[in-house]
């Protein structure tokens, strides 16, 4: 039921952004394939200020958080990588937000996350 009701709001995010230069990640899912849809990662647009954008959000009581650190970071690849080793992890890794998304979370909710992140990113550019 919970990854059911996540799949409908997931939906719903998607077509709240879907003209927006914010990207969803794997948003195709491939055919026969199942998700747990368990977190809402987007990436910002590159010129984008995510730390202002996380405020912004934080202003209006919406959490959102870092899933994806870049791996250089962790403790048993410290030394091993830097940043410009992996470009695109790099990109990726600093555009990267994760928004609200729980089972008992309305569309009204997903609407005022996905409006308050627009308006966040109107400020921002």
């Amino acid at each position: 039921e919970g990854n059911e009701r996540r799949k409908l709001l997931t939906s719903r995010y998607r077509v709240n952004l879907a003209n927006s230069t914010v990207s969803i990640p794997f948003n195709n899912e491939p055919s026969g394939s199942i998700s747990a849809y368990h977190i809402l990662p987007v990436l910002l647009p590159r010129e984008s200020d995510r730390t202002l954008v996380i405020g912004r959000l934080k202003e209006k009581r919406i959490q959102s958080s870092l899933h994806y650190p870049p791996f250089w970071d962790f403790d048993a690849f410290k030394g091993q990588f830097k940043p410009e080793d992996t470009p695109v992890t790099y990109e990726i890794t600093n555009r990267q937000l994760t928004l609200p998304l729980f089972p008992t979370m309305t569309i009204a909710e997903v609407d005022s996350v996905t409006n308050s992140l627009l308006d966040a990113l109107s400020c921002n550019l």
